[in-house]
């Protein structure tokens, strides 16, 4: 049975870590679209959710995973749904599909809580793909050094 008195306890904690969430989440995202990165980079390895669902007589995995990237023209923090289709052995097989990204902003209260504990690696994630462009480069400038 419903505890209706405690789940009314919990709205106004609910409520004040929301404006934190938002206050956190603005921060971090006008950081990273003031440093004019121009790049994508996505936690695919490290779902916000993650669930097993029947689509088409498969079971699948259909997950929610934090990005960073372009949408409509300018840098956010995204959001986007990807479904991985499994084996009997629950092993991966990689992707089936890929859905279209969304600005974290605009998304569900869940995915905006969950996304605060994933700041952290995807600056580093951001971080280690921007060293990965520079040696790319790097390593073609060597051999073009007549132009």
């Amino acid at each position: 049975m419903s505890n209706f008195e405690e789940l009314t306890q919990l709205v106004p904690a609910l409520n004040q870590k929301k404006q934190e969430v938002e206050k956190v989440l603005q921060c971090v995202e006008r950081k990273l679209v003031a440093m004019d990165l121009d790049l994508e980079t996505w936690l695919v390895e490290d779902p916000l959710i993650s669930q097993s669902m029947r689509i088409d007589g498969s079971t699948c995995q259909v997950e929610q995973v934090l990005g960073f990237g372009r949408h409509e023209g300018n840098y956010a923090l995204l959001v986007k749904e990807i479904v991985r289709p499994r084996d009997d052995g629950w092993q991966f097989q990689g992707w089936l599909k890929s859905g279209l990204s969304r600005p974290l902003r605009e998304e569900a209260r869940e995915l905006r809580f969950r996304a605060i504990g994933k700041l952290d690696a995807l600056v580093s994630a951001l971080t280690v793909h921007s060293k990965e462009m520079i040696d790319a480069f790097d390593a073609g400038r060597k051999t073009q050094k007549h132009c």
